[in-house]
């Protein structure tokens, strides 16, 4: 086995500080644009959500040029602001960055959410989040553009979808996460068939990246599982001659398997060595490929979690065994340990040959006296915890190979 295959080390550091600054940064993504020649290094691009009444704040973007000896301070793009519907509502975009090697640009994709500016439950502006779920207009996918010259983003479009798919509603998360030689890329998302589809499906979109933006050229099969809430936020990978999908659900974590990229064969729960469950639910997973390894990133049930909710925290990577399919339990390392806070939403990159990062959001949680139901961030399933503080930094981890 190739020494390159070997986690050597795992460091943590602050990339983006909340807790001290009474300030929550939370879910990012993560972005990597090449060295332009020897000598150069590569710049990346961290793009956050600022809570301060939901799970979808204001998106900000930071980035380091010095492999994160320095980075700048976060950045509000007025581009990507969000546009007034009738009746209270906004949409507003929140995208995924990618570099597009073929075209040499720096894109963002995703998708639009809703929030209603009537504070009809507290008296509070802005606290609501749909998702699309109440409100009754259809999410778009949209794009926009990283101008590397002005620092910043153009105003984001809508990204046309073929009228086959004009029934789909709440598109959701969709991402690009694979670049194929003639510049295509594979976009995996999540939604619902129809408006009144109870369950969320997952499935692969193959599209061109043109001067204009985006150009659908095909979609793989559907792959649902019609329990709880369905299936969601999924991430691929390829690796050697497969492309692996790995998958949420409330219940537990799935993966399936494609030669093409577009169409997997049926789900398979993840699995350690040893046939134990994984003990992932409800919480997103990640791929790392290195050279001849395959890893996966992951929170689940253990002793460790300490309360925290969905069991996110700590972050764990473990190597992937493809050919029986399951995590080897002896490879499991923490990435990030629990202090206190949810680490379900997160991104990683391989930045140079030798170390790929990780970066995670903070939410911390707490108990606070005398908060009763209808009072503001009162949470009502929880017997333990009752106030979200909206704390938390953005956690960065460099994995060394």
């Amino acid at each position: 086995m190739s020494k390159k295959t070997t986690i050597e080390s795992v460091t943590n550091e602050v990339a983006l500080h909340g807790r001290r600054n009474n300030q929550c940064w939370f879910a990012p993504g993560l972005a990597v644009v090449p060295a332009k020649g020897p000598g150069t290094r590569p710049e990346v691009f961290i793009g956050v959500s600022q809570l301060v009444g939901n799970d979808m704040g204001t998106p900000h973007w930071i980035r380091t040029t010095d492999l994160g000896k320095h980075w700048t301070p976060p950045m509000e793009s007025q581009n990507l602001l969000g546009v007034p519907h009738e009746d209270h509502w906004f949409e507003k975009p929140h995208v995924n960055l990618f570099f597009h090697r073929r075209s040499g640009r720096l894109l963002g994709l995703g998708s639009t959410h809703f929030s209603r500016d009537e504070g009809t439950h507290t008296g509070f502006k802005m606290e609501k989040i749909d998702s699309a779920r109440q409100c009754p207009l259809p999410n778009r996918m949209v794009m926009t553009e990283w101008d590397f010259e002005r620092k910043d983003f153009v105003p984001w479009w809508t990204v046309s979808l073929p009228d086959e798919f004009a029934r789909w509603h709440r598109v959701a998360w969709p991402r690009a996460q694979y670049e194929f030689p003639d510049g295509s890329v594979l976009v995996p998302l999540y939604l619902r068939e129809t408006a009144v589809d109870p369950y969320t499906a997952v499935t692969v979109m193959r599209a061109d990246i043109t001067d204009s933006g985006f150009v659908c050229r095909e979609i793989g099969n559907l792959l649902r599982m019609d329990t709880d809430r369905g299936l969601a936020e999924p991430s691929v990978v390829r690796f050697q001659d497969r492309f692996l999908l790995t998958i949420r659900h409330d219940t537990r974590a799935y993966f399936a398997v494609s030669g093409d990229g577009l169409h997997y064969a049926e789900l398979t729960p993840w699995l350690f060595d040893d046939g134990a469950e994984l003990g992932n639910f409800n919480t997103q997973q990640h791929w790392l490929a290195h050279e001849d390894g395959l890893f996966l990133l992951y929170n689940r049930r253990s002793e460790l979690n300490h309360g925290v909710f969905r069991c996110r925290a700590p972050l764990y990577i473990a190597r992937v065994d493809l050919d029986r399919g399951c995590v080897i339990r002896d490879s499991e390392r923490v990435v990030f340990p629990e202090k206190g806070a949810r680490m379900g939403n997160f991104d990683v990159a391989n930045v140079t040959r030798d170390e790929a990062w990780v970066v995670t959001g903070e939410w911390l949680e707490g108990k606070v006296e005398g908060l009763h139901e209808g009072d503001r961030f009162h949470v009502q399933n929880r017997s333990d915890i009752n106030r979200i503080q909206y704390l938390g930094d953005v956690l960065l981890a460099r994995i060394g190979f």
